[in-house]
């Protein structure tokens, strides 16, 4: 505020003032021991919404180092001045000992960084630091992502988020999941899906059981060659009496998950809602998926749906199915692209009777 006179020969008397309003509050989640506790870690990818407006410089903190994706010296914006305003969180690891940490797309800070630490909120020790990650869209390049194995089931550890550069506070989104069903071994069986939301994240790795490959995809393990364009007749695509295939042989699997279920009837029809894609905006980005049935242990695929991809809702239907078997719902992201969904089905899924004892 630049207060005086308008006339210079005054020569300047006493004043007064009077500045109303209200101080920013400082977050509640300012430091370490007054983390904000996010919520279970599941398969699935929830985003909550945060800020450091208001926060302060946590200085009793170990400097964060080594930040991925981050230009020398790898510190987050801590060597620079000012130094960033951090906010923190613990996580309670999930008995996988994975934890996928995802920023928002497309929401609040742009250039925002985050660190993981085990310990004790006075004493910590860092696990990891994400500066810049590579996300399949280039306008999500400056922000973070952590994925660390390896924890002890059970353990909180602590994660810090701040802004790279030390002037700019906001808002952001973070979610916390585990890749519990990375592979075809360990698919979530799902007994009532109605209301289940998993994601692609980049956490989950390529998974080709046996005979499964994008219809793109030449028959040459481990290289598993990728001709868009030319079809190699995988069976992730394929179409035939079960329903369509996919439009174009260019289809290659990228982050695949699985989910099992027992089908109720012999037709079983699942609505899917796709939204927090990084990419999105189907072709360029969202999700891809088909309905296989197996000999049980993850091999001998057969497509029993046709195959869907798109970035919003699609609508899914297996026919031919055998009331009482298990079937497989493999996901993956288009290119590689990070979302969420949802799923409800509509028919054919069995779901579990659960009876009350009487007291």
């Amino acid at each position: 505020i630049r207060v005086y006179d308008y006339y210079a020969s005054t020569g300047g008397a006493p004043f007064q003032i009077c500045i109303v309003g209200a101080a920013t509050p400082t977050p509640s989640n300012d430091e370490p021991c007054n983390a904000i506790v996010l919520p279970q870690v599941t398969s699935s990818c929830n985003f909550l919404n945060f800020t450091t407006t208001g926060a302060t410089t946590s200085t009793t903190s170990p400097t964060p180092s080594s930040c991925a994706g981050g230009s020398a010296p790898q510190q987050g914006g801590f060597n620079n001045s000012p130094q960033p305003k951090d906010v923190w969180f613990t996580i309670t690891v999930p008995s996988s000992g994975i934890i996928s940490i995802t920023a928002q797309p497309s929401y609040g800070i742009s250039d925002g960084v985050m660190a993981l630490y085990s310990g004790i909120c006075s004493s910590l020790t860092q696990i990891a630091c994400s500066d810049d990650y590579d996300y399949p869209s280039s306008a999500n390049d400056y922000k973070p992502f952590i994925l660390a194995s390896g924890l002890t089931p059970g353990a909180t550890v602590y994660l810090r988020y701040w802004a790279f550069n030390g002037n700019t506070t906001g808002n952001f989104g973070i979610c916390a999941s585990t890749p519990e069903n990375d592979n075809c071994g360990s698919s979530l069986y799902i007994c009532d899906l109605n209301g289940y939301t998993g994601t692609t994240s980049a956490a989950y790795s390529v998974d080709r059981p046996c005979n499964m490959r994008g219809n793109a995809e030449m028959n040459d393990p481990p290289t598993y060659t990728y001709t868009p364009g030319t079809c190699q007749y995988g069976i992730f695509g394929l179409g035939g009496s079960w329903g369509t295939g996919a439009p174009n042989c260019d289809v290659r699997i990228d982050n695949n998950s699985w989910i099992r279920f027992t089908a109720s009837n012999t037709t079983a029809t699942l609505d899917v809602n796709i939204y927090n894609c990084f990419v999105g905006s189907y072709p360029s980005g969202g999700i891809q998926m088909q309905i296989f049935s197996s000999n049980g242990s993850c091999c001998n695929f057969t497509p029993v749906s046709d195959f869907k991809e798109g970035s919003s809702l699609l609508t899914i239907t297996a026919n031919n199915l055998t009331i009482g078997n298990d079937y497989y719902l493999m996901i993956d992201g288009f290119a590689g692209d990070i979302c969420s969904y949802s799923i409800t089905a509509s028919a054919g899924v069995q779901f579990t009777n659960i009876t009350t004892a009487s007291s």
